[in-house]
């Protein structure tokens, strides 16, 4: 499952602050079809730990692409709900699948993925293809300032480093307001988060993802 952390920079308004944050996917589930000039077509149930649950949305992606969106639809001849979906690719990719509810983007993983074949269909009204989601705890994000705090007097430049403890640099953000993802996959441990005032004035906090 990817890890997805989000750290609020804000919290250097503070002089000394301890954040728990759980963890929020942030995949743009919108959909481009004109960009692919191949489509499948895929007959599932969602389910959650071996339970059908007709709450869920269910996404395709590659990657950070959204390929194709759908909720379940209750079929009356077989009194049960099915997801129908539609996935937009070129043969070959790599397709992961994502759930979210309301609207808002589920921690969650599946075992299930395939790879894009043109024109396939996978599954069945009768024999739906099934996407089993486990449902996951929230990562955590604890934040110790190391350096002086950031007043509300005080402007910075609206770029923020990350480094590992090594000292290597994992990303670089530019936005306002901040608010910080890092990378997926981004393993446990001890980073630094860095910004620069607009005086000069660099200030860091130390950040411990478990």
């Amino acid at each position: 499952m990817k890890r997805l952390i989000v750290f609020i920079l804000m919290g250097w308004l503070f002089p000394v602050s301890l954040l728990a944050q759980n963890v929020r996917p942030g995949h743009d589930w919108t959909v481009n079809a004109s960009a692919y000039d191949f489509n499948m077509t895929l007959i599932v149930q969602v389910q959650e730990s071996g339970e059908l649950n007709p709450a869920f949305e269910l996404g395709a992606f590659c990657g950070q692409e959204c390929r194709g969106i759908t909720s379940a639809q209750y079929e009356n001849a077989l009194g049960t709900y099915l997801w129908y979906m539609v996935v937009f690719g070129n043969s070959g990719d790599d397709i992961e699948f994502y759930i979210r509810e309301d609207g808002e983007e589920l921690k969650a993983e599946t075992t299930y993925h395939l790879v894009f074949v043109p024109n396939e269909v996978i599954g069945q009204p009768a024999h739906p293809e099934i996407i089993d989601f486990v449902l996951l705890e929230p990562t955590g994000c604890v934040a110790y300032e190391d350096g002086d705090p950031l007043t509300e007097n005080e402007q910075y430049d609206g770029v923020v480093e990350v480094y590992d403890i090594n000292g290597r640099l994992v990303q670089t953000v530019k936005s306002d307001p901040l608010l910080l993802t890092l990378p997926p996959h981004t393993p446990s441990g001890i980073y630094i988060v860095k910004t620069t005032l607009g005086t000069g004035k660099v200030l860091t906090k130390k950040i411990v993802i478990y």
